[in-house]
């Protein structure tokens, strides 16, 4: 099965979804899409040119979100620095990132895979760029073998974007 998007009467954007399947012919779909991405489950995702939301299109038809909030997150890998024996004390986290109308953002940090705290993002400030500073009160989420940090919208339907995350650490001594 070969997919793609492409433009057939327009100018500014894809408006045609061309599928090449078993019956070996090129089936026509009048479906405006950017992106395709077809999933190991064969659903096939695409990216609305009109609206910019994600669609699912099943036999000739499209499911959407019906304008609900999708609640999204990202988990960086465990972190060791560099430094696999023995525990490392974080001084901080830096976020970056821009601010988001009617937003906030969840940041969660712990060690050793254990239970994450969490710090609260207001993003709902002026336009342009923010940096937040996040420091850990308790030695629970600040002092450990590995480190590791998740990024969640608070609400389902929240928005964030996130440029960049620091963090500094002090490797502690062995005795």
């Amino acid at each position: 099965t070969y997919l793609t998007s492409i433009s057939t009467a327009s100018s500014s954007g894809n408006d045609s979804m061309l599928l090449f399947d078993r019956n070996n012919a090129w089936t026509v779909y009048a479906h405006n899409f950017y992106s395709l991405k077809r999933l190991l489950s064969g659903a096939i995702l695409g990216g609305s040119t009109s609206d910019g939301k994600i669609y699912r299109f099943r036999d000739s038809s499209l499911e959407s979100d019906n304008g609900e909030g999708i609640n999204a997150y990202w988990r960086s890998k465990d972190f060791d620095f560099g430094i696999t024996v023995g525990d490392k004390s974080l001084i901080r986290y830096y976020v970056a990132g821009e601010y988001e109308t009617n937003s906030d953002a969840v940041f969660s940090y712990g060690v050793n895979r254990g239970t994450p705290t969490t710090s609260t993002l207001d993003l709902d400030s002026t336009t342009g760029f923010f940096r937040k500073t996040i420091i850990p009160t308790s030695l629970t989420y600040s002092k450990g073998a590995q480190h590791f940090f998740k990024i969640s919208n608070s609400d389902a339907g929240d928005s964030f974007v996130i440029n960049s995350i620091g963090i500094r650490v002090r490797a502690e001594t062995l005795p």
